[in-house]
């Protein structure tokens, strides 16, 4: 379950990145169609250029991301095995905890140990 769990946040971390990527060329792009805006700018080339090169980061950057979606989805998928499918723990069953918890308090001897105010 663990491998799962960083497997998971590997994955979103990778998304971030494709996310700052994105942001970044659109930045670019915002700049310079504020550049050709005024007089004298750069010309409807350079955006052509620039728009070209956004739409293509756009495009390998959702490509990626969801090859990257893919990817986690095994990780996923054992996660939804542990949760469902319980033959490793005695009888079949998620073990009970160790301490009741039937009012929300927790007194289990260490320095966290709290009740509810009624």
């Amino acid at each position: 379950m663990a491998t799962a769990l960083k497997d998971i946040r590997d994955v979103l971390s990778e998304l971030w990145i494709w996310l700052i990527v994105l942001l970044i060329a659109f930045v670019a792009w915002a700049i310079v169609c504020i550049a050709i805006a005024f007089p004298g700018g750069w010309g409807f080339v350079k955006f052509l250029e620039v728009t070209g090169a956004f739409l293509a980061a756009v495009a390998i950057a959702v490509v990626n991301a969801r090859n990257t979606l893919n990817q986690a989805q095994g990780a996923i998928d054992t996660l939804q095995d542990v949760d469902t499918d319980t033959p490793g723990f005695p009888g079949g069953k998620w073990p009970r905890p160790g301490v009741a918890l039937n009012d929300g308090s927790v007194t289990d001897g260490d320095a966290s140990d709290w009740r509810v105010k009624r």
